[in-house]
């Protein structure tokens, strides 16, 4: 239900649209947490049916009108509670491992193409996450406090760390097997 937390988080920080929670999304916690279009709108209308949020309609000129949803106090309390809850962490599915564990019937060729382009699809990830931590408000529209931006820019260090990490492993990896150093 992480997903219902982060759309409270943000309706907490400002009233937003379906549209406006994407965008959100994609300039914040993409990097570990992606959420897609149809995604949102089905888990705002549960939040709604839940009395955790509300939408107001605002009508717009020469444009459709939009749904603009704001937190309901039961939202805020809701939130609160599942913030200071305790953290607990969960076991990782990377399906790219799960190749990597039936790779023995691969060719050494053939085994460093595939980590080559799992590397290489990182280091374009990385690249991105770099352009958004570059950014002096992770938040469009929103003034962050410097402790805000500390805690949002956390997260970017932990997925670069994580990132790193997994192109490293990448690398010795290739490299052993380059070796013949199955073991």
């Amino acid at each position: 239900m992480s997903l219902e937390y982060a759309m409270l988080g943000f309706l907490q920080i400002t009233p937003l649209s379906g549209y406006d929670m994407k965008k959100m999304f994609h300039a914040s916690v993409r990097h570990f947490w992606a959420a897609d279009q149809s995604q949102i709108y089905r888990t705002l209308a549960r939040l709604t049916n839940y009395e955790l949020i509300w939408s107001e309609t605002v009508i717009q000129d020469g444009r459709p009108n939009s749904k603009v949803y704001h937190i309901t106090e039961k939202g805020k309390e809701e939130f609160s509670k599942w913030l200071t809850s305790s953290i607990t962490p969960v076991e990782p599915r990377i399906s790219w491992l799960i190749q990597v564990f039936f790779s023995g019937g691969l060719s050494d060729e053939e085994f460093i193409r595939m980590m080559e382009g799992v590397a290489s699809k990182i280091r374009c990830l990385m690249k991105e996450f770099e352009r958004d931590a570059s950014k002096d408000e992770l938040i469009p529209d929103n003034k962050e406090s410097k402790r805000d931006l500390f805690f949002h820019k956390l997260t970017f260090d932990y997925g670069m760390t994580m990132n790193k990490s997994i192109i490293n492993w990448i690398e010795e990896t290739i490299e052993r097997v380059k070796n013949k150093k199955y073991l």
